[in-house]
């Protein structure tokens, strides 16, 4: 299997202190350690079924043909700072000069090189490109732990290189208006490093071609088998402007890239009038160069896009559109023979434009998994649909683990073996400028599974319900997983116990995805009756289901008001003695009471922003109705 690495731009903000309201899940069951992956751990739970850790970046890296922990720690060795404990094998020379070179190798064979000397450039056209005549940058090295730091590479402007697990982050930071554009005032100015690439690699563009003049998109490194093994996202920089308004300024710089005596330059360029505007804060990032396994998550909104794992950006920002987020996830380390039986999600949110709470769908996504490298009209309506659960942001932290339900473990079933698992997030109440992010790279997947091989249900069965409408009732049903499904049957019955066939449906065989049936009764019982639905096999064996009950009695109109409120509402016209359920989108019961008036108060104690759904049920059948809470 080819491991893919990505190289990028790494975008700075200021740091909040806001901690979450929710503390991650710990686990105690005791790691399979033969069953590691790059990205996963596997624990072996007490009732025999395993439980995958998955994470957007690499938990492990190969040594000796075994998978070890990853250790981020630099350390000191004659001339250089080295780490190879990790995906990728990083060496730094301890002071930046013409000569001394960056090392990285990729997969133990492929080396690249990136120069340790940066060159300030002024820019108007592609023709009109200037190295700035201030002599070499030179540096000697700090080191905290994993951080290198090569300070004043000139005047006011530091060189800085973080070993995270699997990627290395530069950001080259200025922290004032850099002195050459006191009294010029160029179109671009920036940074140009030289790479050095394996003999017959190539840089291209996200549609392959060859570049010949700037751009703003991102770029592919090619290897010499064609194979795409290194990604630049698009150059977009943000200044240090933090909370004091709606968030750090943004602005669309440029990439150049030029091959020249065997090397490639890659120029990374900002927008003086950007740099010069009053509204800009410093200290301010320019970073050309971050090497990350995976480029596994970002952001789309209607005018723009970010291909970025530190950027799960949701909300509205910057003079943009609502941005909705995605998260992709390796799953290539759960066997193929494995029967998924929870799928659940731990994000990490990092950045918050205030500590205002937000309820966050999380979906499914079914088109075409990211990166998307361009504004992507489908995939933006796609991260808005398949919702899978719900939860409420308020501060930045650890929140999760969260149950995405049945669809989720029969969608991320269909897709073993083949690599990735995505799903999308979006705010409740778009649009909102309260802006969230997430960093995919520290979010976490929990999937369990039976051990292989495990025994594949004839049929998951999702939900199964019925309702009276217009004299008819429709049966309506939904199966996740169907293996050998000739046809499904659909039962009647006056009392709940004696039932006769009122019609069939054709199953689909065999499916790992989500299928929707339905079934009308034309001419259903009076009063309460009771549908109950079989499946049968192609050999003729045949499982009964699910039972449900149905009234076509004329049910009162009921009211819930105010519905957005902030936890105390009226409920109008249920009828007496009615009993009241309200849970939460995970099913939790929150509270259970009885109507004892044609208008009760609800109220409830303490409750989280989010959604609710509240159910009345009485004699003559039931209603229920979705909430939101929001203080």
């Amino acid at each position: 299997m080819k491991k893919y690495y990505c190289l990028f731009t790494y975008l700075i903000l200021l740091a909040f202190t806001i901690n979450a309201q929710i503390n991650p899940v710990k686990n105690t069951n005791q790691e399979i350690k033969g069953e590691r992956g790059m990205y996963s751990k596997v624990f072996l739970k007490e009732n025999g079924d395993h439980e995958a850790i998955l994470s957007s970046s690499p938990v492990h890296y190969k040594k000796n043909n075994a998978w070890e922990e990853i250790n981020t720690t630099l350390i000191s060795n004659n001339d250089l700072y080295q780490n190879e404990s990790n995906a990728i094998q990083s060496f730094f020379p301890k002071s930046i000069n013409s000569t001394d070179k960056i090392k990285l190798v990729l997969n133990s064979n492929d080396v690249l090189f990136i120069h340790s000397e940066k060159k300030m450039t002024l820019l108007n056209s592609p023709t009109d490109f200037t190295i700035v005549p201030v002599g070499s940058n030179t540096s000697i090295a700090s080191i905290s732990n994993n951080i290198i730091n090569y300070s004043d590479i000139y005047e006011g402007i530091s060189d800085e290189f973080t070993v995270r697990n699997g990627e290395i982050k530069n950001n080259i930071l200025l922290n004032a208006l850099p002195s050459v554009l006191n009294n010029v005032s160029p179109q671009y100015f920036g940074f140009r490093e030289t790479l050095e690439l394996p003999e017959g690699w190539k840089i291209t563009d996200v549609s392959g071609q060859t570049l010949t003049t700037l751009t703003s998109s991102a770029l592919l490194i090619i290897d010499s088998q064609d194979n795409t093994v290194l990604t630049i996202p698009e150059p977009v920089f943000f200044d240090n402007y933090g909370l004091e308004s709606d968030g750090a300024n943004p602005v669309e710089g440029k990439y150049m890239v030029k091959q020249e005596s065997g090397s490639w330059n890659i120029t990374t360029l900002v927008p003086v009038n950007w740099l010069k505007d009053v509204n800009t804060k410093y200290p301010v990032s320019i970073d050309p160069t971050v090497v990350i396994v995976g480029t596994t998550g970002g952001w789309q909104s209607p005018n723009n896009f970010v291909d970025n794992p530190s950027f799960v950006f949701i909300g509205v920002c910057c003079s943009n559109l609502t941005h909705r987020a995605w998260i992709k996830f390796n799953i290539s380390g759960i066997p193929t023979t494995s029967c998924v039986t929870d799928v659940e999600i731990q994000p990490n949110v990092t950045t918050v434009v205030a500590a205002t709470t937000e309820s966050v769908y999380i979906n499914d996504v079914t088109g075409a998994f990211g990166p998307y490298g361009a504004i992507n009209a489908a995939a933006y309506t796609d991260f808005g649909t398949g919702n899978y659960t719900s939860f409420v942001i308020g501060g930045t932290g650890l929140y999760g683990y969260y149950s995405l339900g049945a669809s989720a473990n029969a969608l991320l079933q269909s897709q073993i073996p083949g690599g990735w698992f995505q799903v999308a997030f979006q705010f409740y109440n778009e649009p909102s400028t309260n802006y969230k992010i997430m960093t995919a790279t520290s979010s976490n997947l929990r999937v369990t599974y039976g051990a292989p091989p495990c025994l594949v249900l004839p049929i998951e069965l999702v939900s199964f319900n019925a309702k009276c409408e217009k004299g008819k009732v429709n049966v309506e049903w939904e199966a996740a997983t169907q293996k050998n499904n000739d046809y499904f049957t659909i039962e009647r019955s006056a009392n709940g116990t004696d039932f006769e066939t009122v019609g069939t449906v054709k199953g689909a065989g065999n499916s790992n995805q989500t299928l929707r049936y339905s079934f009308v009764d034309v001419k259903p019982l009076g009063g309460t009756s009771y549908y109950a639905l079989k499946q049968t096999d192609f050999n003729g064996q045949f499982k009964n289901l699910q039972l449900v009950a149905v009234s076509c009695d004329v049910v009162p109109e009921i009211i819930y008001r105010p519905n957005p409120n902030s936890g105390t509402f009226i409920v109008e016209g249920a009828e007496q003695n009615s009993d009241i359920i309200i849970t939460d989108v995970l099913g939790q019961i929150v509270l259970q009471t009885k109507i004892s008036s044609d208008k009760t108060e609800i109220v409830l104690n303490n409750p989280l922003n989010g959604i609710y759904f509240i159910q009345t049920v009485s004699k003559n059948g039931s209603a229920s109705k979705k909430i939101i809470i929001n203080k």
